[in-house]
């Protein structure tokens, strides 16, 4: 859920799963999250 949540949020320098990635890569990962699992954070307080 963390991990999910960072690629959420484009943090993407505490991401393991989107280390080495191209920008463009990054962006389809988020894409993917997103779509199977929402928008919305699970685990980080956005406040």
């Amino acid at each position: 859920m963390l991990e999910r949540d960072l690629i959420r949020q484009r943090d993407w320098e505490y991401s393991g799963t989107a280390f080495l990635l191209s920008d463009e890569a990054r962006e389809e990962l988020r894409r993917k999250a997103v779509a199977e699992y929402g928008e919305g954070l699970e685990l980080i307080d956005p406040a």
